[in-house]
């Protein structure tokens, strides 16, 4: 007697997640997994971070680890349903560098002539950093929390803080950072007038400047560092503070009423009483 039996071959699924790969930690790259055999569908897993397309084999994926590595799977279906050919998986190592940060702080406003310190950071894998500048001077350019002294006696001017590039050849690039210093000019310096000598028990003598600006509040002062009246709002011509009595060397500190930017005015005079 003779028997026979049909034996159904069903094609295996086959799959290749690609060859390892390095990215920087805020960078992405993209797979290289393939199927074959009987798979018609795979899609991708990991621990963390994100695919822009789970289900296709080339999908790119980006990190949210900022350094290490982690491990990804690609799984294909199962190519027979209930058959006894199963869905197979690969895997491929992922390795992440660690990404270099700058951060060149938060605008800073000061007066003409001084001076500012500066609030930069550096992070992630960089070691060093360097300030630049189209003007004005650094005490420390390698140093992000060096001084900076503005050039321009009124205006804006950007200050960038770029990094080292922190892995050489790697895919890791350095950062740069930007921060807006504004300078606002000082008053105009007038010339102090008036002064000179009276007799006791008389008017006194007038003291004032030969001009002023708009904006600007002017303070007398006498030596070495009183307060005469209050400060008299500029008009764009001369002003006076009235005739003053008391002995002494006077001078004029004109501040601008926005920025608080204040100027010494040009000169002295004395009052001298017989």
């Amino acid at each position: 007697a003779v028997s026979t039996v049909v034996i159904t071959v069903n094609t295996a699924a086959t799959v290749h997640a690609g060859f390892p790969q390095t990215v920087c930690s805020n960078g992405f790259i993209t797979l290289a997994g393939s199927i074959g055999g009987g798979a018609s569908s795979s899609f991708w897993t990991a621990p963390s971070g994100s695919f822009g397309a789970p289900s296709s084999t080339t999908s790119t994926y980006t990190p949210s680890i900022s350094s290490g590595s982690e491990t990804l799977t690609l799984t294909t279906n199962d190519p027979d349903g209930a058959g006894p050919c199963p869905a197979v998986f690969s895997t491929v190592l992922i390795s992440v560098n660690p990404a270099a940060t700058s951060n060149a702080g938060t605008p800073q406003t000061l007066c003409e002539g001084n001076t500012i310190t500066l609030n930069g950071l550096m992070g992630g894998s960089t070691t060093t950093a360097v300030w630049s500048a189209p003007s004005g001077t650094f005490s420390d350019v390698n140093s992000p929390a060096s001084t900076y002294t503005p050039t321009i006696l009124s205006g804006t001017v950007t200050l960038t803080l770029t990094t080292n590039d922190p892995d050489g050849a790697g895919l890791c690039t350095s950062a740069t950072s930007t921060v807006l210093i504004t300078v606002n000019a000082n008053p105009t310096a007038y010339t102090v007038t008036g002064g000179g000598a009276y007799c006791a028990g008389g008017a006194g003598v007038p003291v004032g400047l030969n001009n002023s600006a708009g904006g600007i509040n002017y303070q007398l002062m006498r030596a070495p560092s009183t307060s005469v009246g209050g400060s008299v709002a500029g008009i764009g011509t001369a002003i006076t503070f009235g005739n003053q009595t008391v002995a002494g060397t006077y001078s004029v500190i004109g501040t601008n009423a926005i920025t608080s930017c204040t100027t010494t005015m040009t000169g002295t005079v004395g009052v001298t009483v017989n």
